[in-house]
């Protein structure tokens, strides 16, 4: 049983917390960008709900107060550029038969125990 302090006197089978009523939030909204440029060439990038119909081809500059047309449509997201791994770096420096004769070498030395 939960007991809360109140003064000098115990509250039995009191919450000491509001239960919320509101709606847990199940996922985020998808979303699809929108460019627009306005005249002093700054860029505007918004934000509209993915299922959204009917899209502005303008929209005011929140920087100058002009009005910036589009630049491009609902864009799918943009593919992440890959991180650069030690094979890339790798492969930067020595060539696929380098290597190979690299790791038969090693292989021919672990083999013969002159490497631990």
């Amino acid at each position: 049983m939960t007991r809360i302090r109140n003064g000098n006197r115990n509250v039995r089978g009191a919450r000491g917390y509001h239960a919320s009523h509101e709606r847990p939030i199940d996922s985020p909204v998808a979303k699809q960008p929108r460019r627009f440029r306005c005249p002093h060439k700054h860029e505007v990038v918004i934000l509209f709900a993915a299922n959204a119909t009917k899209l502005p081809d303008e929209w005011d500059c929140p920087q100058h107060g002009t009005t910036a047309v589009i630049t491009s449509a609902p864009d799918a997201p943009q593919p992440r550029a890959r991180a650069r791994t030690h094979w890339d770096m790798l492969l930067e420096r020595r060539t696929i038969a380098e290597l190979e004769v690299l790791l038969n070498e090693r292989l021919e030395m672990l083999r013969h125990g002159r490497v631990a």
